[in-house]
């Protein structure tokens, strides 16, 4: 058994088998549309022959068989760049969203994901640790990123990492975070009573504060990170506060940082 977490890369340019641990998030470049075929310790197989990125869920063993290879690249995400307070991962939601995944799946190896690849692989390459806070940042984001994409394609498949009123109310926050959204704006969005709204969101372990905390959070992080000369005052206004106390209370809870340091450590 080969354990990714003994290297987190490994580069592959010839046809072979591989036995895997996989502990953390990975990533597979297939970008020349070679043949792979996947197994999964439930023996479920997957099977990929066209430019794509694979996105395998953690705490698995897979048996990978590659035919007739140009050129193959495996990522183990570092758990550091999950656990790190500066990190867009940092807060449990962002995986709990792609929790009911599929433990395999697959996103187009568009030219903007294939760079925002590269862009990782050549982080974690690195023979040390990755300990700066602008490494840990700029990793989660492009993380992020990728995982978007995860999420999107989800859409198109009908599969949904998250319950489907959930999902619906997520999306309409994202479309509009500088919106000041309620419990009864969300529910006449989605032609619902409030009592009905509050009682899907339940089934599905979901309350509305939830998704609006971690939309507008997620949105709050992104400005920072996209502009670092913005006040903080006009990212509480994009996001949707009326207050800008209130929002340094509520990213500093969410994310155990206030927002001028998180800004700060961007610097």
């Amino acid at each position: 058994m080969y354990n990714l977490g003994d290297s987190d890369i490994v580069e592959m340019e010839k046809s072979t088998s591989y036995n895997l641990k996989v502990d953390t998030m990975t990533f597979i470049l297939n970008k020349d549309g070679n043949e792979i075929n996947i197994i999964l310790d439930n023996d479920e197989s997957f099977h990929s022959k066209k430019n794509e990125i694979l996105v395998i869920l953690p705490s698995q063993r897979i048996t990978l068989n590659c035919k007739d290879i140009k050129e193959i690249k495996i990522m183990e995400i570092r758990k550091r760049c999950f656990e790190h307070p500066c990190s867009l991962l940092s807060n449990k939601d962002y995986l709990r969203y792609i929790s009911g995944l599929s433990k395999i799946h697959a996103i187009p190896a568009t030219m903007e994901s294939i760079n925002q690849f590269h862009s990782l692989f050549d982080k974690m390459k690195r023979t040390d640790e990755v300990v700066c806070d602008i490494d840990i940042i700029e990793c989660s984001n492009i993380l992020v990123s990728l995982l978007i994409e995860v999420f999107k394609s989800c859409k198109k498949t009908q599969q949904s990492p998250i319950g489907v009123i959930s999902r619906k109310v997520l999306e309409k926050i994202i479309e509009c975070p500088y919106e000041r959204w309620s419990l009864s704006m969300m529910a006449k969005e989605l032609y619902m009573s409030e009592s009905t709204l509050k009682r899907k969101l339940k089934s599905e372990d979901q309350t509305f504060t939830e998704l609006y905390n971690f939309a507008r959070m997620s949105h709050a992080k992104k400005l920072l990170l996209s502009n670092r000369d913005i006040k903080i005052a006009t990212v509480a206004e994009m996001c949707g506060f009326n207050h800008v106390s209130y929002f340094v209370s509520c990213f500093k809870k969410y994310f155990g940082l206030s927002p001028l340091v998180y800004k700060k450590s961007l610097c």
